[in-house]
C-alpha cells in the first residue's frame, strides 16, 4: 500500500480519500470541532427565537443507505418529516446498530439530534471521520450545532473551512447563512449583512440567507427591512413558526396592529401544535397587550 494513502471510502457519491495531505487538513478541522471544553461566550443582547436554525437540508441519497437497512431508515426518515424526531432517531439508531457504515442513517440522525437541540451527539454523528471533516455539508451542520452553544469562534472555523473545501451549491449557501448569524451574534452587523447577499447570489431562492438576513434586520431595529424577507419565508415555510413570531414583532414595532395580531395568532396556533409551551406563552401574552389596545377579540387560527 501506498503510505501516502491510508484508506479510501466510496459512498456512491459520498467519497473520503484519506491520505497524509487529507489527514493534516482533518487535525486542523477536528480542532474546531472539539473546541467544546471551554466556549466563548460572545455578548448578546437578548436571544432571538430560532436565530441559529438551518432551515435547508443537505441532499439525501437512498444509495447511502444499506439495503438491509432501508426499512428502518425510511421509517426513521418519514417520522423526521412529520417532527416526530425522538421516534426518528429511534429508527435511524436501530438501522445504525444493524450495520455500523450505514452512512445515510447516521446522517439523518444527526439532523434529527440537531433538530431537538442534541448538540453535542449530532456533533458526534457529523463528525465521524468516514464522513467528516471532508465533507462541507457536514462541517456547516457542526458550525450551526456550534453557534447553538455559543461556542462562536469554534462555528466561525467550521463554516470557513466548508466554505474553503466548496465556495458554490448548497452547502455554501447554508454555509454563508450560518456564518452570518454567528457574525451577528459577535455584533458585526455589517459582516453578517454582506455574507446573506453573499449567499443569496449563490441562490436567489434559498429560505436560510432571507431568514438570517431577516433577523440581521430585526436585530439591528431595522423592521421594515425585515418584514420582506420573512413574508417570503412564511409564504414558503408557512409552518415556521418563529417567522411568524419575528413578523409579528416587527408589525407590532412599526404600529400595525391588525398584521402584528393576525401573525401572533398564526404563531400561537404553530406553537400549540408542536407543543411549545414558552412560544405559546410569549404569543399568548403579546396577543392580551395588542388586542386590550386594539380593542379586538381574540379569535381561532384555522
Amino acid at each position: 500500500m501506498n503510505a501516502a494513502q491510508v484508506d479510501l471510502f466510496d459512498f456512491k457519491g459520498l467519497t473520503v480519500m484519506q491520505n497524509l495531505k487529507a489527514l493534516s487538513l482533518s487535525v486542523l478541522m477536528i480542532g474546531s470541532l472539539m473546541a467544546l471544553s471551554a466556549p466563548v461566550y460572545a455578548a448578546n443582547d437578548g436571544s432571538i427565537r430560532g436565530e441559529c436554525k438551518r432551515l435547508s437540508r443537505g441532499e439525501r441519497g437512498r444509495d447511502f443507505a444499506s439495503a438491509g437497512t432501508q426499512d428502518l431508515d425510511d421509517l426513521g426518515y418519514r417520522a423526521y418529516q412529520q417532527g416526530n424526531y425522538t421516534t426518528a432517531i429511534n429508527y435511524f439508531t436501530q438501522a445504525i446498530d444493524k450495520d455500523p457504515q450505514n452512512v445515510q442513517a447516521l446522517l439523518d440522525r444527526a439532523d434529527a439530534r440537531r433538530a431537538v437541540g442534541d448538540y453535542l451527539n449530532a456533533i458526534a454523528d457529523y463528525s465521524m471521520l468516514r464522513i467528516a471533516p471532508l465533507q462541507p455539508d457536514s462541517l456547516t451542520n457542526i458550525g450551526y450545532c456550534h453557534a447553538s452553544l455559543n461556542n462562536f469562534p469554534g462555528a466561525l472555523a467550521d463554516f470557513n473551512n466548508s466554505l474553503a473545501l466548496r465556495s458554490t451549491g448548497d452547502s455554501a449557501v447554508s454555509a454563508y447563512s450560518g456564518r452570518a448569524a454567528v457574525k451577528r451574534l459577535m455584533h458585526d452587523i455589517q459582516g453578517a449583512l454582506a455574507d446573506c447577499d453573499a449567499a443569496l447570489r449563490l441562490d436567489p431562492d434559498s429560505l436560510d440567507p432571507r431568514w438570517q438576513r431577516a433577523v440581521t434586520y430585526y436585530a439591528s431595529q431595522q423592521y421594515a427591512k425585515a418584514v420582506p424577507d420573512l413574508t417570503i419565508v412564511v409564504g414558503k415555510e408557512p409552518r415556521f413558526a418563529d417567522a411568524h413570531l419575528m413578523l409579528a414583532q416587527c408589525y407590532e414595532r412599526m404600529g400595525n396592529k391588525a398584521n402584528a395580531i393576525a401573525e401572533y395568532q398564526k404563531a400561537n396556533y404553530l406553537y400549540q401544535q408542536a407543543h411549545d409551551d414558552d412560544g405559546v406563552q410569549q404569543t399568548t401574552n403579546a396577543l392580551k397587550v395588542l388586542q386590550a389596545s386594539a380593542g379586538a377579540k381574540l379569535r381561532p387560527v384555522s
